[in-house]
Order: C-alpha cells, then structure tokens, then sequence
C-alpha cells in the first residue's frame, strides 16, 4: 500500500511524492522531502509510519505544520483527502486502495485462479484471452519503417550492391597477395 503526497502550492503543483517510512521533511540536504521554500525550516517535520498509517509530525518548526489549516503541535493521523501544509507549502494527502474487492467487484486473485480448470500438465483450459485495446482516434495510421525491413530492392540497387561487394573483394585479394609476397621475400 502506498500513500503518496499530490502538490497544490505553485512550486510543487502536480508533483507526486511517494511516502515511505519515516520521512524527513525540510530544506536541508540530508531531507527525504527537500522543499526549496524559505518559508520551510531545514528540519520542518517527519512522516512516520505506524500500523499501516501515516502520522505526521511537526519539528518544532518556525512556521509550523498544518493539517487542513490547522497548525500542529502534537502527532497527527493522515486521511485520504486530507490537506497538508508545511509553511506555505501545500500538499493533498492521497491514500492507498485498501482492497481489491472495492474495485467495481472484480474477482481477487485467489478467486480467479480457483475458477480456472486445469490440465493433467497443470496448465489453465478455457482461459479468455483480453481483447487489444482499441486505438485512439487522433493516432496516426503510420508505422516508422525501416529501409531494409519489408522494402524489396530494385534490380538496379541489388546489382550495384553485388560489384560494390566484388571491388571490396579484390581489394581484400589484392592485399592479401601484396603481403604475402612481402613476407615471401622478407623470410
């Protein structure tokens, strides 16, 4: 499960900050969320893990913490949706899906593999293969393709290809023979 921070303030607006455990928010280099506000102390607060829940914490800061704009002085327990803001810094509060069961019903993982049969080799029968999904209108109807992958040379290129290849040939004969009678005459 993963808690993640949406910004709204303009110098973070859109930004997603994934929240792991134990987090130090501030403007000093060592912080696990850096925020370049001089409004920010360097040590303003810390996210912290408990029991699958996210809990804020205010470092004494000077221009505080608040959650949905009320400051700080203790711990607080994050919810989905919840505005958080350190200084001038504002954040919304995004929380993990809790379950696969609240996602329009669909079927957990357990459920779909107990109602896929079974092969004597233990490979799944009658599985429903997902159709593609379809292709948007404005996509171009184009494919990048390259010169020598489906495009058949002409005559004319093939034979200029073929004594292009002979002159290389030579060449490489002509040396060989060149230093040959060299280390003949050297030994």
């Amino acid at each position: 499960m993963t808690w993640k921070l949406q910004g709204i303030s303009v110098e973070v607006a859109g930004q997603e900050i994934i929240i792991e455990c134990d987090m130090l928010v501030g403007r000093h280099d060592d912080a696990d969320i850096l925020l370049q506000s001089a409004q920010v102390s360097r040590r303003h607060a810390v996210l912290i893990c408990k029991n699958e829940q996210i809990v804020v914490q205010d470092l004494e800061s000077t221009n505080g913490t608040f959650l949905n704009d009320e400051r700080i002085s203790q711990e607080a327990e994050l919810q989905d949706q919840d505005v958080l803001q350190f200084a001038g810094v504002k954040f919304t509060v995004l929380a993990p899906v809790r379950s696969q069961t609240d996602l329009d019903g669909m079927p957990s993982i357990a459920e779909r593999a107990a109602a896929t049969a079974i092969n004597a080799n233990g490979m799944p029968q009658q599985v429903d293969i997902p159709k593609p999904a379809p292709i948007p209108a404005n996509a171009p109807a184009q494919t990048a393709v390259s010169p020598t992958n489906g495009k058949k040379k002409s005559r004319k290129e093939r034979r200029l290809e073929r004594q292009k290849n002979i002159r290389v040939g030579l060449v490489s004969l002509m040396v060989l023979i060149i230093l040959a009678l060299m280390a003949w005459m050297w030994f």
